[in-house]
């Protein structure tokens, strides 16, 4: 009878693990399933596409300020031009 006794208790000790067991997988599980609807694959899409966006409007902005950078440099070469031809007029004037 002592055999049928821990039979019993180890059958009682591994329903109550199993039980235990089933009640967090279930936890995971819905925890799993939270987690995907709220950060899942469409509000991931959805950064991407904002991500994306920005991107683009990012390279326009620096292709904008580059060609204002390059019109700053014509000027400034025009200026410089035109600074040197000046000096060059004053100096011939006063020699």
């Amino acid at each position: 009878m002592n055999i049928f006794k821990n039979y019993k208790k180890l059958y009682e000790i591994e329903l109550k693990n199993r039980k235990m067991y089933e009640k967090r997988y279930r936890e995971i599980e819905k925890k799993y399933r939270d987690l995907q609807q709220d950060k899942g694959i469409g509000k991931m899409r959805t950064q991407l596409a904002n991500a994306k966006d920005t991107i683009y409007d990012m390279k326009a902005q620096i292709a904008q300020l580059k060609i204002e950078l390059e019109d700053v440099k014509g000027f400034l070469a025009q200026e410089t031009q035109a600074k040197e031809y000046l000096k060059k007029e004053r100096n011939e004037r006063n020699d």
